[in-house]
């Protein structure tokens, strides 16, 4: 997670450790999109979670770096702040050609093997397929966008809830119920699965050729955990046993309508934690998100 103030020009954030290759940027104190760019679609193709478009290219996150990475003047307006949350893959990338590792969808992936995280590129066929992810091991989060045609959804996948159980990332709809997203199949080691056209949620559907992107994470003990909570009502709320102490935290209500909120310790460093940001909505931070210890 990183922190930064606008220049009012472009600027190259470094430092961060390692080469980022997927990017998700926010202005915390205005109201803006949600930028989305990683190394597999490539530099200045970015996606919003906040709305339903398509792939927007331009300039924006331009530059994946070793330390860092670049962004434009337009996410670095002067005295504005931002959050940036950055995932390693592998840095490079492996084409997986259907017929091979199960699939039936030929994907191109970055996975970074340590952390269980993977970047997957493929074109949809409108036929119920499989799609290989690179993980090894069975994903516990899938966030599918096509790329190509909008408007379109941003479908999820949660292991906690299975294939027929899933909310949009772009809206506060709660989860709903219908045959077909993902097609009824929960992922395996090797592929994640996605409907023909018709029967899903924007993961395979529309004119064949549509090309779409998909972010995967598998459970990885004592870095990251996947799961679900029942809230009490109380101001003493229910503990969440992670194993470690969480950077990072996505919550959606599953059960009622809702905004999705992240919370982070770059931004709220320590208890109680009530700045949030909305990945459904443009607007600035907002303290409004309960509280987090």
């Amino acid at each position: 997670v990183a922190t930064r103030v606008g220049t009012g020009a472009a600027a190259t954030v470094t430092g961060i450790g390692f080469q980022p290759d997927f990017v998700w940027s926010k202005i915390r104190n205005d109201t803006g999109s949600h930028y989305l760019a990683d190394a597999v679609r490539g530099a200045n193709k970015v996606l919003s979670t906040n709305n339903t478009n398509q792939e927007s290219p331009g300039s924006t996150i331009t530059a994946f770096t070793n330390d860092g990475y670049s962004v434009d003047a337009s996410l670095s307006i002067f005295n504005k702040t931002y959050v940036d949350w950055l995932w390693r893959a592998g840095n490079t990338t492996v084409t997986n050609t259907a017929g091979t590792n199960s699939a039936t969808i030929s994907s191109t992936y970055s996975v970074n093997n340590l952390s269980k995280f993977s970047i997957v590129t493929y074109s949809g066929n409108s036929q119920a397929s499989t799609v290989a992810h690179g993980l090894g091991v069975n994903p516990n989060l899938i966030i599918i966008k096509c790329r190509t045609s909008g408007p379109t959804n941003w479908p999820v996948y949660h292991s906690s809830q299975g294939p027929n159980n899933i909310p949009y990332l772009e809206n506060t709809t709660p989860y709903f119920t219908r045959s077909g997203n993902f097609n009824n199949t929960n992922p395996t080691s090797l592929v994640f699965s996605v409907g023909g056209s018709g029967q899903t949620d924007y993961q395979n559907t529309n004119s064949q050729g549509n090309n779409y992107v998909a972010y995967c994470w598998a459970e990885v003990p004592g870095y990251s955990k996947f799961g679900t909570y029942t809230g009490n009502g109380d101001n003493d709320g229910p503990f969440i046993y992670c194993g470690f102490r969480p950077r990072w935290i996505m919550v959606k209500d599953t059960s009622a309508t809702s905004h999705w909120v992240i919370v982070d310790t770059a931004r709220s460093s320590y208890n109680v934690t009530t700045t949030g940001i909305l990945p459904d909505n443009s607007g600035p931070e907002t303290t409004g998100v309960g509280q987090y210890d």
